[in-house]
């Protein structure tokens, strides 16, 4: 998303859910679930001048399962 100042704005957001069956075919087998939740937020601002730019941005992520 631009912003009226000539910044923009970015945010993702996402879930996750997995159903995962191990087996050796041996004495060792098991199953589990794992549901997960994510997010990345980045922000930023273009400086132009003449035939030259730079965007400087910062961004965050985080995951949480």
């Amino acid at each position: 998303m631009l912003l009226e100042n000539g910044g923009n704005l970015l945010v993702l957001a996402g879930t996750e859910a997995r159903d995962s069956t191990v087996g050796s075919g041996g004495a060792a087998n098991g199953s589990y679930r794992s549901n997960g939740l994510g997010g990345h937020i980045e922000t930023g601002m273009r400086f132009t001048d003449g035939n030259w730019n730079l965007t400087p941005y910062a961004s965050l992520t985080g995951v949480h399962r």
